[in-house]
C-alpha cells in the first residue's frame, strides 16, 4: 500500500501518519493498518494514549485526535504467518487516488477485509469476517465471502461492481 501513494517524490517525503491524519476515506495506508489492528500512538497536553485505529477514523477528514494532540507513532502488531495482498482501482497507476482499494489479510484460518472510498472512513467488513472465521476456504465459502461483501459495500458505494472485482482478486487471486 505504501509504494501505491503518490508518486515517488511523496514517497520519500512522507510518512504513514500523515496519510491517515488526513482522514480520507481514499488513504491507501489506511485499510492495511485496519486489517492489522494497528495502534495510533498520540501525545498532547493531557499526555500519552492509544486509539486502536479502528477508532480513529471519525469521518472523511476527521479523527479522534483532541486538540493539540499529535501522532507520534502508529503500533503494528506483529501477527505470526500472516499473509496479506493489498490493491486499488485508480485511473493511474500513480499520483492518483484510489477510486476504491482494498486489504485481506490472511492470519492462519481467519481473514480480515478491509476496504476504503466505500464509505466516510476505512471500513473492515467484520461480519464477512465471521462468515468464514474457522470455515476451510474453499470456492463454495469464498463465493459466500464475496456475497457478502457486496452486499455490505453495496450500501456504501454504489459502484459495488468494482468492490466485488477486488474483494474476488484479493481472496482468489492474490492468495489462492
Amino acid at each position: 500500500a505504501a509504494l501505491s501513494v503518490g508518486s515517488r517524490q511523496v514517497r520519500n517525503r512522507a510518512t504513514c501518519i500523515g496519510n491517515i491524519c488526513n482522514a480520507s476515506p481514499l488513504a491507501d495506508t489506511g485499510t492495511p493498518l485496519l486489517a492489522c489492528d494497528a495502534v495510533i500512538l498520540a501525545e498532547g497536553p493531557d499526555g500519552r494514549r492509544e486509539i486502536p485505529i479502528r477508532d480513529f477514523f471519525i469521518f472523511v477528514r476527521k479523527t479522534s485526535l483532541k486538540p493539540g494532540e499529535i501522532v507520534t507513532a502508529i503500533r503494528v502488531p506483529y501477527i505470526a504467518g500472516a499473509e496479506g495482498v493489498f490493491t486499488k482501482v485508480a485511473r493511474r497507476r500513480e499520483v492518483d487516488l484510489s477510486t476504491v482499494c482494498a486489504t485481506v489479510l490472511r492470519c492462519g484460518g481467519e481473514f480480515r477485509f478491509a476496504f476504503g472510498s466505500v464509505a466516510p472512513t476505512p471500513l473492515r467488513l467484520v461480519k464477512t469476517e465471521e462468515l468464514v472465521r474457522g470455515k476451510k476456504p474453499d470456492g463454495a465459502i469464498l463465493q459466500l465471502a464475496v456475497d457478502r461483501g457486496i452486499a455490505v459495500l453495496a450500501t456504501k458505494l454504489p459502484m459495488f461492481a468494482a468492490c466485488g472485482l477486488l474483494y474476488e482478486k484479493g481472496l482468489r487471486g492474490g492468495m489462492a
